[in-house]
C-alpha cells in the first residue's frame, strides 16, 4: 500500500504541482498532528500536501498522506472548517478506505498489462480515487468520525454546518469547482443532516468552542496563498519498491484464485 500510494502521489504530484510557503506547511502540520489525536486509528504524524489548482479536492493516500487543493483552502473561512476537512481525511486513513479501493485499483491496472503501469495509469487512479471518492457509506461514516474529533478537538461545531451550508450554495450556482467534491460525496444538505444527528449525539465540552479565524487567515488567507511558491515533496518509492507491491498482489490475488478452486474442487466432489 505504501508504495502504490506513493505512485499515486508521484503522478498526481507531476500534474498538479505542489505549492507551499514555510508558514503554510508548519500550520497544516500542527493542525493535522493536533486533528490526529482525536481521530481514533488515523496516524500520529500525518502530512499534509498542498497542490495547485482552483477545484476543490482532496485525497488521502496511504499510509499517512492527505491531499489538498488550493481552491480547497480558498472555500474555507477558518481553521475550524480545515479542522474538519482534515479530520475527514484522517478518518478515511484510520478506517483504511484509500486500502481497500487501491487493492481493486492495482488488480485493474496489472490485469491491463505492464505498459499500463506507469505514470499515467497511476494519475488516472488518483483521479479516480478523488473524482468518485469510496461510496456514500465510507464518506457519511468519515463525517461522522470528524464532526466527533472536531468537537473533540474544541472547535466550534457550527462551523461545519457553516462550510456545508456554503458548498450547498455553490453546487446550485453550478460552480464547476466544486464538481469533483459533488461527486465524490453525498450531497450537501445530506451531509448537513447527518452532522446535526452525530452533533445531537455528542456531549458538547462547556468551554468556549474555537473558530481561529485570525491564525487561519495569517497561513492560509487569499495573501497567503497568492505567495506559495513551487515545493519538492519527498515520496518514499521507487521502482523496486513498486515491484515488490505488484509481485504483492500477484501473490494475494493467485491465493484467492487457489482458494476458489479448491472450494469449487470440493463442491464437485461431493
Amino acid at each position: 500500500m505504501v508504495a502504490m500510494g506513493a505512485e499515486i502521489l508521484h503522478a498526481l504530484t507531476a500534474t498538479y504541482s505542489p505549492v507551499g510557503s514555510v508558514a503554510l506547511d508548519d500550520y497544516l502540520d500542527r493542525i493535522a498532528r493536533v486533528m490526529s489525536r482525536h481521530t481514533p486509528g488515523a496516524p500520529a504524524a500525518p502530512r499534509i500536501v498542498t497542490l495547485r489548482g482552483d477545484s476543490i479536492r482532496t485525497l488521502a493516500l496511504p499510509p499517512d498522506t492527505i491531499l489538498i487543493s488550493v481552491g480547497l483552502l480558498e472555500a474555507l473561512d477558518d481553521e475550524a472548517e480545515l479542522a474538519f476537512v482534515v479530520a475527514h481525511e484522517l478518518a478515511h486513513l484510520a478506517s483504511e478506505d484509500p486500502e481497500r479501493l487501491l487493492i481493486r485499483l492495482g488488480l485493474r491496472t496489472l490485469s491491463r498489462g505492464a505498459e499500463a503501469a506507469g505514470t499515467e495509469a497511476w494519475r488516472q487512479a488518483g483521479l479516480d480515487l478523488t473524482c468518485f471518492g469510496y461510496g456514500n457509506a465510507r464518506e457519511r461514516h468519515a463525517d461522522a468520525i470528524a464532526t466527533a474529533a472536531v468537537v473533540e478537538a474544541g472547535y466550534d461545531a457550527d462551523a461545519i454546518r457553516r462550510l456545508l451550508n456554503r458548498l450547498e450554495r455553490r453546487v446550485e450556482a453550478g460552480d464547476a469547482r466544486v464538481a469533483e467534491l459533488f461527486f465524490a460525496h453525498p450531497p450537501p444538505r445530506d451531509r448537513l443532516r447527518q452532522t446535526e444527528r452525530t452533533l445531537a449525539s455528542l456531549v458538547r465540552r462547556p468551554a468556549l468552542p474555537k473558530v481561529n479565524r485570525e491564525p487561519f487567515r495569517r497561513a492560509a488567507g487569499p495573501q497567503a496563498l497568492a505567495n506559495l511558491t513551487p515545493a519538492k515533496i519527498a515520496i518514499p518509492a521507487s521502482p523496486e519498491v513498486s515491484a515488490r507491491f505488484r509481485g504483492r498482489v500477484w501473490r494475494r490475488s493467485a491465493w484467492v484464485v487457489g482458494l476458489l478452486a479448491a472450494v469449487v474442487a470440493v463442491v464437485w466432489f461431493f
